[in-house]
């Protein structure tokens, strides 16, 4: 597991710069209504929980430890790994793989590893290890998509908010305490709906997306990978198939078209 800074940096950086921004306004208790918050935030995740099973309402709190910190999945390294495996499996046989199985090692390393200790062949294995990442991947839109519905929910609840506030502030006209407190109301839950989808939620669903999509490609390289060696191809044609769906941009020479 690895620290993701970037991510750690731009959470940070967006917090700190809306805390400067309050600072810089003056008073800033003014920003701050505990029934507001509870509106917007608390009201969010009683919609969310509403709209999703259980199950994926958890696993999407889950997540925000895969947004900080999160398994390297390091092509060039899994490329390195599957070189050996195959001058293994070329000199010694796949059962000698055996020896590559570790504990806490990534379970789709381990399942591929396993699968061509078992003398599985091509087919079998890639059918395998795809049925492995089709679920894979489910639970990641699943996981995504109840984050992108905080896009929709929070500023949602932040509007309810306003017309309650307003509501209550043209039915306590003769009260000038209760007007200013209903026009917190009204226009901090709308404030606080407007935080929670824009620098909280939405970075959040983008990062993971990024994530699903770099595990996706290491997946493919390691399934192309362990279908090979199973082939019984080298580390050289091994390394030259792979890296062919993952070419590098190329460079452009001017006055030259492609």
């Amino acid at each position: 597991m690895r620290t993701d800074i970037p991510t750690l940096l731009g959470l940070g950086g967006t917090a700190a710069i809306v805390g400067i921004a309050l600072a810089l306004g003056g008073n800033q208790s003014r920003f701050v209504d505990p029934s507001s918050i509870a509106l917007v935030v608390g009201g969010t995740l009683a919609v969310i929980l509403a709209r999703r099973s259980l199950r994926d309402f958890i696993g999407h709190l889950r997540s925000l430890k895969v947004v900080i910190r999160s398994r390297s999945h390091d092509v060039p390294a899994l490329l390195e790994r599957l070189r050996q495996w195959s001058l293994i499996a070329r000199r010694d046989g796949t059962l000698a793989l055996e020896q590559q199985i570790t504990p806490g090692d990534d379970g789709l390393v381990n399942q591929a590893l396993m699968l061509l200790v078992d003398g599985a062949n091509e087919e079998n294995i890639k059918a395998s290890l795809q049925a492995h990442v089709a679920c894979l991947q489910e639970r990641h839109r699943r996981v995504i998509a109840t984050w992108e519905d905080w896009l929709v929910v929070a500023p949602s609840m932040g509007m309810i908010g306003t017309l309650i506030g307003l509501v209550q502030m043209l039915g306590t006209m003769h009260d000038p305490a209760g007007v200013g407190q209903a026009m917190a109301l009204a226009l901090l839950t709308t404030l606080y709906g407007a935080l929670l989808a824009n620098i909280v939620a939405g970075p959040i669903a983008s990062k993971l997306q990024i994530k699903n999509i770099e595990e996706l490609e290491w997946c493919e390289v390691l399934i192309n990978g362990a279908s090979r060696i199973a082939r019984g191809e080298g580390p050289i044609k091994i390394s030259n198939a792979i890296v062919t769906p993952f070419p590098k941009k190329r460079a452009e020479t001017p006055g030259k078209v492609a």
